[in-house]
């Protein structure tokens, strides 16, 4: 497909180029699956670049010097969320995945420390 889809992310951070390029709104599934073209493709990395991490330093440099700076950002991504529910009618769900996501890598370590755990075990006996 060429690096046309590489244009409008290459600022983005590694793991947002990672999720958009790798996962349902790659390239291809964009293309075979929903039929966008090029432009479109371009446009839709555009417009989750600037409505995500775009929004996020865009709110970060306007409330640089305020007082109480992370309490008013995360308030500010809260409203957010709300507005977004309201004119979408269906839920943000940003915390609920942020919390499965700690929850799965709590879970993995977990695993992984009870794996460590009988190998020592069986060495000792």
């Amino acid at each position: 497909m060429g690096d046309w889809h590489l244009q409008s992310i290459q600022d983005a951070a590694p793991w947002a180029q990672e999720r958009l390029l790798l996962g349902p709104f790659g390239p291809e599934a964009l293309t075979a699956r929903h039929g966008l073209d090029e432009r479109q493709c371009l446009a839709l990395y555009g417009l989750l670049q600037r409505h995500t991490a775009g929004f996020q330093s865009e709110a970060a440099a306007l409330v640089a010097g305020a007082a109480h700076r992370e309490q008013l950002l995360a308030g500010l991504w809260r409203t957010f969320a709300q507005l977004w529910d309201d004119s979408v009618q269906a839920a943000f769900s940003g915390e609920v995945a942020s919390a499965m996501a700690e929850l799965q890598g709590t879970h993995e370590a977990l695993l992984a420390a009870q794996d460590r755990l009988e190998d020592v075990l069986a060495e000792n006996r």
